[in-house]
């Protein structure tokens, strides 16, 4: 029997595809909890540090939210038949070509005490992500939009400088 690893790890930079893990909500990291799995291969990652503009030093707690897919408004709708079974997805387009993102974890993050956030995106073959349109928000600061295009294998980096207001 071989001995079992448990560490906790504030990102998925450091993870390979093949490496079992548990995902749980975090924070910084936003994936389903369920039992092991394998780690997703087929990702785009979009990281990046958030800090005051004047100092240098990092702003914990910014909201980072996807705010465009493809030149796209993201959209959430209310799914289901009551308010006590109701989910919220976010989508991109309409009619035949909706497609959802995902649930709100899976577009929005908070960034850490260091200012780091990390937003993924499975590589899927109905929504082949070109460009995103992210916003950094906090209160007390001007809100921050970047537009960001990649590949469909690339992942990048993208921070933001916030100025207090």
């Amino acid at each position: 029997m071989s001995a079992v690893l448990t560490e906790v790890v504030s990102g998925a930079e450091t993870l390979q595809a093949g490496d079992l893990v548990r995902f749980v909500d975090h924070r910084i990291i936003r994936m389903l909890a369920g039992p092991y799995y394998p780690f997703l291969s087929d990702i785009q990652r979009v990281s990046g540090t958030v800090t005051d503009s004047v100092t240098g030093l990092p702003l914990a707690s910014v909201v980072v939210e996807l705010r465009r897919v493809n030149n796209q408004v993201v959209q959430n709708q209310n799914v289901g038949t009551n308010a006590g079974n109701r989910v919220r997805l976010y989508t991109v387009g309409t009619g035949p070509d909706l497609r959802v993102i995902g649930r709100q974890t899976h577009v929005r993050c908070e960034t850490d005490v260091r200012g780091r956030y990390l937003l993924y995106f499975l590589r899927r073959e109905d929504l082949i992500i070109t460009d995103i349109r992210i916003r950094a928000k906090l209160s007390g600061y001007q809100n921050s939009v970047e537009t960001v295009s990649f590949s469909e294998r690339q992942s990048v980096t993208v921070s933001f400088s916030m100025v207090e207001v």
